[in-house]
């Protein structure tokens, strides 16, 4: 999850939706990466309570897609 104090946004990302792209860019951006990247935002809130006043936000593909790249994958 990469996330942005000021603007209180924060993104998580999904496997195989093409966020390693985004996760450069925001880097780039000065947005600061918590860590593990593929958590869902329940597991972050649980670790940090304050991303609960932040807008939460992730890229999404169709599960059909996702699933068979996940295949192809391995």
């Amino acid at each position: 999850m990469f996330f942005h104090k000021p603007s209180q946004q924060a993104f998580v990302f999904p496997t195989k939706c093409g966020t390693n792209t985004v996760m450069q860019f925001l880097h780039g951006c000065g947005w600061k990466n918590i860590g593990k990247n593929h958590f869902v935002p329940e597991q972050f809130i649980g670790m940090y309570p304050n991303l609960q006043n932040y807008q939460i936000y992730a890229f999404v593909r169709d599960p059909v897609l996702r699933f068979e790249s996940g295949i192809l994958h391995i």
